[in-house]
């Protein structure tokens, strides 16, 4: 290392991020609940999840409709983590959804091109 160089350090990414914008956070606490009762979900299992600062953890999910991710999501804050999602690149570019997912963090992914993602991305 030359004189008077410090040591590059290597980015370390917390256990639970935080939400991207606030804005969206906080939107979604008001606009969940209503949804849940409104589509009769019964979350079981959230303990299995590991509460803020005991870890990292993937949830793999398979869904049926756009809003699984928003009810997952919502189990996982009961446990006090923040989430963040992968969306196929080609939902990503849609001109208005795709805004609001990848403003909220969303990470997109090549999944049916036979190409890997970025790990930088994630």
């Amino acid at each position: 290392m030359p004189d008077g160089q410090e040591p590059q350090r290597v980015p370390v990414m917390p256990d639970n991020p935080e939400p991207a914008p606030d804005l969206y956070w906080r939107a979604f606490k008001v606009v969940a609940p209503p949804l849940l009762r409104l589509h009769r979900v019964r979350v079981t299992g959230a303990e299995n999840l590991p509460a803020a600062g005991q870890g990292g953890a993937i949830v793999a999910a398979l869904h049926n409709g756009a809003l699984d991710g928003v009810f997952i999501a919502l189990a996982a804050s009961a446990r006090g983590r923040a989430v963040r999602f992968v969306a196929d690149e080609d939902i990503c570019n849609v001109p208005v959804i795709g805004k609001i997912i990848r403003d909220a963090g969303c990470i997109p992914i090549a999944s049916y091109k036979g190409q890997g993602t970025d790990p930088e991305k994630i």
